[in-house]
Formats: structure tokens, sequence, C-alpha cells
């Protein structure tokens, strides 16, 4: 069983500068099948966040083509990532919080050694328990600015999921005697219908 975030992360993900124009970051996008990269800086530091609606949004705002825009002018600053060595429930933990999908995992220097989005720390290996899936899922499903109190009423409403599962599973199953056929009345031949134009019996 994974016990720390280095344990499900993806590996040297691909990343991009803050000088790069967009449509670098776009060709990342396209090329590994991924809506977000980390933007580093010349020691490999993280410095921020791009993801493929930032450089839409930008193209959009300003009415300019994504080569004519560099990643600094689109990307977020804010940065929530997570250490190598910190612990899944951590993450999980941090995207609830911050209501994000992907984090920058980064070593004791703050240098970007991988990802990991909430796909992976809800793999089998990971290993959570499903309240911490939930208030991680709900925090990032939640309208803008409700996610912190959609995380913390999750656990609750999981843990009430699970309690009815779990009763469901063990619940006596009920046998229904079967039904002799001689109870069940046999269907009526269909009466015959009579021609009023000819009245014969057809």
């Amino acid at each position: 069983m994974a016990k720390t975030v280095s344990d499900v992360m993806t590996r040297n993900p691909r990343s991009c500068k803050r000088t790069d124009s967009l449509v670098s970051a776009a060709k990342i996008f396209w090329e590994q099948d991924c809506g977000a990269a980390p933007v580093v800086d010349d020691n490999g530091r993280v410095v921020g966040m791009i993801t493929d609606r930032d450089c839409l949004m930008a193209a959009f705002t300003r009415g300019r083509k994504l080569d004519d825009l560099s990643v600094q002018s689109a990307m977020a600053h804010m940065v929530f990532s997570i250490r190598d060595d910190q612990s899944i429930d951590a993450a999980a933990e941090r995207m609830a919080e911050h209501a994000v999908r992907r984090l920058p995992v980064v070593d004791a220097h703050g240098r970007l050694v991988g990802m990991v989005s909430f796909a992976d720390v809800c793999g089998p290996k990971a290993g959570l328990k499903p309240e911490q899936l939930a208030k991680a899922a709900s925090a990032i499903g939640a309208p803008r600015g409700q996610a912190a109190a959609v995380a913390a009423a999750a656990p609750v409403v999981a843990a009430q999921i699970v309690a009815a599962a779990q009763v469901s599973a063990t619940a006596p199953v009920v046998a229904v005697p079967p039904v002799a056929s001689s109870a069940i009345p046999a269907s009526q031949p269909p009466a015959k219908a009579v021609s009023k134009a000819k009245g014969k019996r057809i």
C-alpha cells in the first residue's frame, strides 16, 4: 500500500518557463493529454501553474493569439504544492482545502519532481477512506467560495452512505414463496366478434 505522495505521483512532468509563449503550454497539454502544467524558474523551482482554461481566457479577453502572450501573463502565481515525502492523506486534504484537482510535487528545495492528481489519490493503491475522498471531491466540485463549507460536511454524508451500504449488505434476505400455478387464473379465450355487416360470427 502506498504511503507517501512519491508512491502515486507522476514523475518528471513536463513544465514551462514564465517567458514561454502560451503556444508552448498548449503544446504540452496536447502532447501529454493533460489540462495543467507547472511553471518553473531556471533552478527548477515551481513558481506558478498554467491551465488550458488560463490560455483560452487570456486569448479571449485580450483579443490576441496564443503565440503573442507569455505564460507569465496568464498563469496562476499562487501555487499550492506538496512535498514528495508527505502522506497521501495530506495531498487529499490540500486539494480539498484549496479546491484544486492537481498539485505540483516538490522536493525539500522546492524543485519540481512530480505531479499528483485527484485521480492518483483515488486509486486503490492510495488506500484513502471514502470520507476522505468525498471531502476532496465535494470541495473540488463546489461553487467558488463554498469549497470550505462543502468539504466540512462531506465526511458526515460519506459516513452515512457507507453505514447505509453496510446495513444493506448485512440485511437478511427474505425468501418469497413461489406461487402455485393452479392459483394463477388461466387466461380466457377471446370472445368471438360478430360482424354487424353480415351478421356472421368471425
